[in-house]
């Protein structure tokens, strides 16, 4: 009785067991959604954090931040999925890496802070369902270029983009029945503006300090300016307004009693603009030099393509010297047809007058990662450099002056990668760079030109040497370059050629590799001296070749091996003939004798 009481009991205890682990197990997720929001969950990988799921996200604070709160130096792209009503207060505040947003159609509104202070964030797509926007939910986002607020938002809060210091152009849809005030205050390089909200007042502050700022369009709903709406906008020369000709009137009496003095009734034009292009000109001087500045903002449902003229002249005792001009064209591509419009700009638009060797292009791309083909054969042999930056925060690098002319280009390229960490590594890898912390690398397309890819490791790996190897296989991992990763977390290689069969591996401060070996970027060159700037840096063709599904080595390899086996049957084969042939003449021999 005892025994089978004892058994009783154990299997009591592991049944009790059981269920303790199954509920652990059935709570364990629920715990997890419950930090994002109910029925919602988040996952980082590759520097991609992604919320999925289907519900509300949480409101966080500073004393309760969002769950990724600790990892937030890791995250590069921020996915928000279908299923995902809403972006909580403080969501992503400070996410200081992040370069690009996805917001699906089903996210209704952003909360207050919930971008703010995302400062390295160049890319935002907001989901064609967003109605509202919340207080100061992307201020202090220093990068942003250019938005398109979608045609359901309703109400916008009180300085949704303060201090977007590169927003350059702005349209507010005519969905929009509220907006706070300060919704631009201290957007510095902000040069056009569409308001075509459904408000009777431009609300108070909306472009205090906007320096740039030339032109805006304001909706005929519009009878009044609130007070120093345009403070401080020393450019600011123009309005155009739909409205009736006294509520025009009624504006321009707004604008100078409040913010501009000066400013005229005959500076509003009730028309609309008749051209998506707009410019302001600033002029600085420093000691002895003049700096003038011009910049040209072309916006169309493809493209924003901003184009900064700056012109240098030196001036002595009223005599006039030496000119030197630079040209920076910043663009934000919506689509394909978004680069054509960005060549055109290039090689017809605003810098074709201009005497100056180089041009420093800057592209974000929203859409399609693809870069047609014949943009790269226009360009071939020019001198212009091009920095595109991808919406899945992959950054690419191209000196268009290395072109071939004489090379013949795809429809299109993909030039985007993928990281991963190398948790397995191989035989081949520990024989190449025994222990060291390693990252899997591979390219979405093939290229054979030069180009500089930056990848995003960790701003932890600051300072570290990251080594590039390729696998080859049947003769393992051939180094390919070394480089010093900035202090920003970024390591950039400089290659003439890519394929996307190949395997690639990053190792970290590997033993065998020399630190004096390792590419300083061009961002922390100014740490390492002048002297590095002068280096000439050695583009590396890399990518091995495939036939037949084998590598170049392999195919050789197994072409050697048949040669060999063929030379050798073929002596076999030979031999055995040639005894053959002996023993006959042997036989005819002994025949002959006894004969």
């Amino acid at each position: 009785m005892r025994e089978t009481a004892k058994k009783l009991n154990i299997r009591k205890a592991s049944a009790a067991l059981l269920v303790f682990v199954l509920l652990v197990a059935l709570l364990a997720p629920a715990v997890s959604a419950a930090e994002v929001g109910s029925g919602l969950t988040w996952s980082l990988s590759g520097g991609t954090l992604t919320i999925s799921g289907s519900g509300a996200m949480n409101n966080f604070t500073e004393t309760n931040p969002a769950p990724w709160h600790d990892v937030a130096d890791q995250i590069r792209v921020v996915e928000i999925k279908n299923g995902v009503t809403s972006v909580g207060n403080l969501a992503f505040y400070g996410c200081e890496n992040v370069t690009s947003v996805n917001i699906a159609y089903t996210v209704k509104s952003i909360g207050a802070y919930a971008f703010a202070h995302c400062t390295s964030l160049k890319m935002l797509s907001l989901g064609s369902g967003v109605t509202s926007i919340g207080e100061s939910a992307f201020e202090c986002c220093e990068s942003l270029a250019s938005v398109n607020l979608p045609s359901s938002l309703r109400t916008i809060g009180k300085k949704a983009f303060y201090r977007c210091y590169k927003l350059q152009a702005i349209t507010i849809p005519a969905s929009v029945t509220s907006m706070g005030n300060q919704m631009f205050t201290y957007c510095n390089t902000l040069v056009t503006a569409q308001v075509n909200a459904n408000i009777s007042t431009l609300p108070e502050w909306t472009f205090y300090g906007c320096d740039m700022l030339s032109q805006v369009t304001l909706s005929a709903s519009i009878k009044s300016i609130g007070r120093k709406a345009f403070y401080r906008c020393e450019n600011f020369n123009k309005v155009y307004y739909s409205g009736e000709a006294a509520d025009g009137e009624a504006i321009s009496d707004d604008i100078r009693g409040t913010s501009i003095e000066d400013f005229s009734q005959g500076s509003v034009e009730y028309t609309v603009p008749e051209k998506n292009t707009s410019s302001s000109s600033s002029v600085d001087v420093k000691d002895d030099t003049v700096i003038i500045t011009t910049t040209t903002v072309n916006k169309t449902d493809n493209s924003m393509v901003s184009t900064t003229v700056k012109e240098s002249i030196t001036v002595e005792n009223q005599i006039v010297g030496d000119k030197q001009t630079n040209v920076s064209i910043e663009a934000v591509l919506e689509n394909i047809e978004g680069w054509r419009e960005l060549i055109e700009q290039i090689e017809n638009g605003e810098t074709k007058n201009v005497d100056e060797n180089q041009i420093d292009v800057s592209v974000n791309v929203n859409d399609k990662q693809e870069i047609p083909g014949d943009t790269i054969g226009s360009l071939s042999g020019k001198d212009v450099n091009i920095t595109i930056d991808m919406n899945d925060g992959s950054t690419v690098k191209i000196d268009c002056e290395r072109l071939d002319k004489k090379e013949e280009h795809p429809e299109n390229y993909t030039l985007t990668y993928t990281l991963t960490s190398n948790t397995e590594p191989t035989k081949a890898h520990k024989k190449a760079f025994g222990d060291a912390s390693s990252y899997l690398i591979s390219f979405a397309g093939d290229a054979k030109f030069d180009f500089s890819p930056k990848i995003f490791i960790g701003k932890s790996a600051a300072g570290s040497t990251a080594t590039l190897y390729q696998n080859v296989p049947g003769k393992g991992l051939e180094l390919l370059q070394t480089v010093k990763v900035d202090k920003n977390g970024y390591a950039t290689y400089y290659l003439s050629s890519i394929k996307a069969s190949t395997e690639y591996v990053i190792a970290l401060n590997v033993g065998s590799v020399s630190v004096q070996d390792a590419i300083i970027s061009p961002d922390d060159a100014p740490d390492y001296g002048e002297l590095v700037q002068f280096e000439e840096i050695e583009y590396v063709t890399t990518g091995v070749r495939m036939f037949m599904g084998m590598s170049i080595f392999q195919f050789t390899f197994a072409i050697l091996g048949v040669t060999a086996f063929l030379f050798i049957s073929v002596g076999i084969v030979m031999g055995v003939i040639y005894r053959r042939k002996k023993l006959e003449e042997y036989y005819r021999t002994i025949k002959g004798n006894k004969a």
